[in-house]
This record gives structure tokens, sequence and C-alpha cells, in this order.
């Protein structure tokens, strides 16, 4: 790490960070916003197309930033983004993991949500251990505390990556490595949007009959999700480790009213 990456301003310059699921929603936002408070990046996302868009647009805020094509679900792939992001970066002392979401069965939906996660951080952990302040946050669901009938393998998959989430951090914390989760309720992205049509909604029309779950009277954006992400992978959280941030506009008190 050079005095100009320390001195760099913005509440993550001289980090070094691999977002993996960068290319839309809530790892699009992520990566602009560690862009604009001054990180290095490596995207990764299976999306190569709007990844490297995503990348392009990083680069213009005036920090290093590649992309990396990456199924999160092949130990190969993420291996591939892991050495691309020390190669590219000089070293790797952030992890976000944005990817993730609904699959076909329970193995798969597992396989996305935590077994895919539990491999990319074993593979990036001697880099983050080296860098004596490494971060990884996750990006679970309150699915993963209350329950959402019709979501039986979603909900049990981001329970586990909660539970994988406290175990690890009381793993690494020797290590200096904190590991945090952000848990968000309803957000409007791309993905959400796209498995309303699917189903054949409109997708405005739900979002305006789902509103009244909404305790602050709004839906979530991918932006709310990323400041939280930026904030428990900064150094003004140096002293959390293990904990599961609920950012859902109280939708969670609702479920518990």
């Amino acid at each position: 790490m050079t005095t100009n990456d320390l001195d760099r301003t913005g509440r993550l310059g001289g980090r070094a960070a691999l977002i993996v699921g960068a290319a839309s929603g809530m790892g699009l936002e992520t990566a602009l916003l560690f862009a604009d408070e001054g990180a290095d990046l490596c995207l990764a996302d299976l999306d190569a197309e709007a990844g490297e868009r995503v990348a392009e647009e990083s680069r213009s805020r005036g920090v290093k930033a590649s992309f990396v094509r990456c199924d999160i679900t092949k130990d190969g792939d993420v291996r591939a983004a892991v050495d691309a992001a020390v190669a590219t970066l000089g070293r790797l002392d952030t992890l976000i993991i944005t990817a993730g979401g609904g699959a076909d069965g329970f193995a798969a939906t597992y396989a996305l949500n935590v077994i895919g996660q539990a491999v990319t951080v074993e593979t990036a952990r001697p880099h983050l251990a080296e860098s004596g302040r490494g971060a990884v946050v996750f990006v679970g669901s309150i699915s993963g505390i209350v329950s959402h009938a019709g979501s039986a393998a979603y909900s049990a998959a981001k329970a586990g990556l909660l539970g994988y989430s406290r175990t690890l951090a009381a793993e690494l914390a020797p290590q200096g490595i904190r590991v945090n989760t952000v848990c968000p309720g309803g957000t409007l992205t791309p993905m959400l949007e796209n498995g309303w049509r699917r189903a054949g909604h409109d997708p405005a029309e739900q979002a305006k009959a789902q509103l009244r779950n909404k305790p602050l009277g709004r839906w979530g954006t991918g932006r709310d999700i990323a400041q939280a992400i930026a904030f428990l992978a900064s150094d003004d959280a140096s002293y959390i480790t293990g904990i599961s941030l609920n950012v859902d506009g109280g939708e969670y008190l609702n479920v518990r009213s």
C-alpha cells in the first residue's frame, strides 16, 4: 500500500475490494459508491457486458477498476476472480458478496446463497488476513430471519448464510478479519421487477400494492443497501463484527407486530 493510497479521500480510500455480483442492482450501486469513496475495485459477475460498463463508470470516478466474469457456484470461477483481484489491485482487503437470489430447488438455492459465498471467502481468506484489516460483507435478507410463505428454499438458504456469517466472524477475528451481513427488506431492483414480470405481474402495480408493508412509506433502493455495506466495510465499523444489519425500512417491525 502506498502513501497515495492511504491519502486518497473518502471513507474507503486505500481499500482494495472485490465485489461479487456487481453488474446490477445492489452490487452496481455498491461498486459506484465504493468508487466515490476512494476504493480500488475488481468487479465480478455473470453478466460480462454489464459488468464491464460498471467497471468503466467506476474508473471514470478516479479509481482503479477491472472486471472478471464469475459464476459464484463454480469454484474455478471464484479462484480466477480472487486471483484477478490480487493481480490487478496488488492486494485484497475487502470482500463484498452481493451475488445471490432464488434458484430452482433447495440444492441450487443453497449453492448460490451459501456454498458459493463460503468458497469465495475461503479462497480470499489468505489475502484478507495478510492485509491486517480484512473486511467481509455478505448480503443476506430479512427472509432469513422471518417467515415468508412460498419461499422455503430461499429463506432456508439466507438463514444458513446468517449462521455461517456469525461463525465465520468468530473464526476470523484472530486474523483481524471482520465479517458482517446486511439484510435487505423489500428493495426495488431489476431482479425483483423481472421476477414480477415472469410471474405475469405489472411491476408498477406490484410495487404500489406492497407499499403498505413498508412503515417508512417507500421502497428501498440499491443505494440504501450500498450505504450500509460501505459503512460495515469501512474503518468507521472497525469494532463491529458478527452482526446482521436489517436495512428494510421497518418491514421487520410489521412482521413482528
